[in-house]
C-alpha cells in the first residue's frame, strides 16, 4: 500500500515536472480507492472469524466418526459449530442413544466423548442426548418410507429426529426436514409433493414437520 502512494505520487511529480501536466487530482483519486479497497478487505478478514464462517466440513466429518465410534451411540445430527475467533471453536450435537439403556450409563458415553473430543481437537463440545427406540419397528418402517418419498420429492432433502405420536385414530408424524440452501422448493410445496409421494405408498399419516437448513458448509 506504502509502495502505490508513494509511486502515485512520485509519478505525478514526475508528469507535472517533465510534461507540464497537473494529475494530482486524478492522482489521488487513484489512491483513494486502493486505500478505500484494501481497508474494506482488512475489515472483512477482521470481521469473519468474529461473526462466524461456514465449518470446516471436513472437521465436521471427523468430529461425527469419532462420536460414532463410541459404543451406545445411535446416531449424530445437528452438529453446530461456535467460532469464537481464529482459534477458539466450540459445538453443540445431538446424540441419539436407546431410551431404554441406563439414563446414567448414556450419560456416561457423553461425559467420554466430550472429553475425548476436547482432547483430540481443543474444541469445547457439548452433547444433546436424544433417546430414540431402535426396537420400534412399526416407527421404523413408516419412517423408512418417508425418508423414501422425500428422497422422491428431491435427492438433496434429508429428515431426522423422526418419531410418531398416535392421537385417537390418527397418526401424526413429527420430524425435522433439511432444505438446502439451493433448494428452489417452498416449505409448503415440499409438504404437498410429500403427500402425494406417501399417497401412492398407501401411507395415511399426518405430516408435522420442521424446517431447517443445514448447519456446515456442503
Amino acid at each position: 500500500m506504502d509502495v502505490i502512494a508513494t509511486s502515485a505520487v512520485l509519478a505525478s511529480a514526475l508528469v507535472s515536472y517533465f510534461v507540464g501536466w497537473n494529475i494530482d487530482g486524478y492522482m489521488g483519486i487513484l489512491v483513494s480507492i486502493v486505500v478505500g479497497y484494501s481497508g474494506v478487505k482488512m475489515i472483512k478478514e477482521t470481521i469473519d472469524p468474529l461473526i462466524g464462517t461456514p465449518a470446516d466440513k471436513q472437521l465436521v466429518d471427523k468430529v461425527i466418526k469419532d462420536i460414532l465410534s463410541f459404543d451406545g451411540v445411535l446416531g449424530v445430527h445437528d452438529l453446530r459449530v461456535h467460532s469464537y475467533g481464529p482459534t477458539k471453536i466450540f459445538m453443540s450435537v445431538d446424540v441419539e442413544v436407546n431410551c431404554k439403556d441406563d439414563i446414567l450409563c448414556s450419560h456416561g458415553i457423553v461425559d467420554k466423548i466430550e472429553s475425548f473430543i476436547k482432547e483430540k481437537y481443543d474444541i469445547d463440545l457439548v452433547i444433546h442426548m436424544d433417546p430414540i427406540d431402535p426396537t420400534d419397528q412399526e416407527t421404523i418402517m413408516v419412517m423408512a418410507k418417508v425418508q423414501n418419498a422425500l428422497v422422491n420429492v428431491d435427492k438433496n432433502l434429508s429428515m431426522h429426529d423422526f418419531r410418531i405420536i398416535k392421537e385417537k385414530n390418527k397418526k401424526k408424524a413429527v420430524f425435522e426436514i433439511i432444505v438446502p440452501f439451493e433448494l428452489k422448493l417452498s416449505h409448503e410445496e415440499i409438504i404437498k409433493k410429500l403427500y402425494q409421494e406417501l399417497e401412492k405408498d398407501d401411507v395415511d399419516l399426518e405430516l408435522n414437520p420442521q424446517f431447517e437448513t443445514p448447519f456446515i458448509e456442503q
